[in-house]
């Protein structure tokens, strides 16, 4: 039997409720991570299975109770509807350093503002509570929606890798 480390911290905006993934979360989060709209661009089309969903949310809790950030939970505080994943992780890029921030949400919520609402919070919980200096975000090139989210949020472009889809393009936002 796995331990689950507990993490106490919840962040509220307007229309949502962010809260940490717990094993509970393991279907609604697989179901995300495997919905083919939003696998395209998170997981380069691969289907996640259950077991690396478990893994995941290990991870994220331990980076949680260590050091304040990992992935949360976004429900909508209308009716507590499961819809989607933010938070931030370790750089996919080493050289880079830093968290990346990271948002998915079901495709039925797209164009709502709840990606960019749930960014926000979780900019503002690595700015404030965390005391991060720098936050960093990439998306592929042909991501348009990843990439306006990016710059509303204030991101300027830092740089470009290789990725599955062409270039990936990394932003930085400092703290305000």
């Amino acid at each position: 039997m796995v331990l689950e480390p507990q993490v106490d911290l919840e962040l509220e905006t307007p229309r949502l409720l962010l809260r940490p993934f717990t094993l509970g979360d393991t279907a609604s989060l697989r179901s995300l991570l495997i919905d083919p709209d939003v696998r395209r661009w998170l997981a380069d089309g691969r289907v996640l299975s259950e077991a690396d969903v478990r893994k995941t949310i290990l991870r994220s809790l331990k980076t949680l109770t260590r050091h304040g950030t990992g992935a949360f939970v976004i429900r909508l505080r209308a009716d507590g509807a499961f819809a989607g994943s933010v938070g931030l992780f370790p750089a996919k890029l080493a050289n880079l350093g830093g968290l990346e921030l990271g948002a998915a949400v079901f495709p039925r919520y797209w164009r709502s503002g709840l990606a960019a609402e749930a960014c926000r919070a979780i900019l503002d919980h690595a700015f404030s509570r965390v005391g991060l200096g720098r936050v960093l975000a990439c998306a592929d090139a042909p991501n348009f929606r990843s990439l306006a989210l990016i710059a509303s949020l204030g991101f300027r472009q830092i740089g470009t890798t290789p990725g599955v889809f062409g270039a990936i393009r990394w932003f930085a936002v400092d703290r305000p």
